[in-house]
């Protein structure tokens, strides 16, 4: 096929394979998620291959909630939520 500027376009715009790490080290892969955006109630998520199930505590501190491969609630961090998150981080380095 013949490379058009409509078929650029399209590549150019094509969602990635947009990938985060939670605070156990657990890849989560989400094939709707455009490049520098969060993810979002809806979209799909896989954790090694499969749909994703279960609650993912992130770095930042949000927490993402799926249930069969799709996202369902992320809650927004919170303060209490970040100090654990940091204090579970210093004690993974050492």
């Amino acid at each position: 096929m013949k490379a058009t500027k409509e078929h650029a376009s399209r590549r150019l715009w094509k969602p990635k394979n947009e990938t985060f790490q939670d605070i156990l080290g657990q890849e989560l892969v989400f094939p709707d998620v455009l490049a520098g955006e969060d993810p979002q109630e809806g979209d799909t998520v896989y954790l090694d291959g499969q749909f994703a199930t279960g609650t993912f505590l992130m770095p930042g501190g949000e927490t993402i909630i799926a249930e069969e491969g799709k996202v369902v609630e992320v809650i927004e961090a919170t303060d209490e939520v970040l100090a654990k998150v940091k204090r579970f981080m210093n004690k993974k380095r050492k």
